[in-house]
């Protein structure tokens, strides 16, 4: 994004990854004219059984589809998605992801989008999922802090809405309130 067009959630979305999600630790060492460097510090995963409640990556059904354009995001959510047992597919644009679901509407059981794109916005690619598949769950993910930026329409057909940064539990929690047959 060009300098000045950020959202400034940046630093909000990696401290509710590295800490409030994985107990991590951000530290900042700076100095005048000189610059800053943010050390990211994450615990070490135990070692444990592997959970069989995980999704399995072949599954080509009951699929969430995450979409939004930025990179650290899409992907940390796929990550938590994944380990909340899910199978996930990501798009980095409002037009991939409504090609994704043209190609194959019956796949998806519910689509995280984020609001705020370039090209499609969040809204545009909304309407255009709706033509496709009216009855699939849209969680809104947003960065704002109500939804009086959702037009009113919209607002009465998404499933439901999260703020970012989100944890891992309220993802599930949403995505149990709107597709509870994902749920184990």
């Amino acid at each position: 994004k060009p300098i000045g067009s950020g959202s400034g959630l940046g630093m909000a979305i990696t401290y509710g990854i590295v800490v409030q999600s994985h107990e991590g630790q951000i530290s900042l060492e700076t100095a005048p004219g000189e610059g800053a460097r943010f050390t990211v510090e994450l615990p070490l995963l135990e070692e444990h059984e592997p959970n069989l409640a995980f999704a399995d990556p072949a599954v080509d059904t009951d699929l969430v589809l995450i979409v939004d354009d930025d990179d650290m995001v899409r992907r940390a959510t796929g990550e938590a998605i994944k380990h909340l047992g899910y199978n996930a597919v990501e798009a980095s644009t409002g037009r991939m992801a409504i090609e994704l679901v043209r190609a194959r509407p019956e796949r998806f059981s519910v689509v995280l989008l984020d609001l705020v794109m370039p090209e499609l916005t969040g809204a545009e690619t909304f309407r255009e999922l709706q033509k496709i598949r009216e009855d699939l769950p849209v969680i809104v993910c947003t960065g704002y802090a109500s939804d009086g930026h959702i037009d009113a329409a919209m607002r009465r057909k998404i499933a439901g809405l999260v703020q970012k940064p989100f944890t891992p539990e309220r993802l599930r929690a949403a995505i149990a309130e709107v597709a509870p047959a994902l749920v184990s």
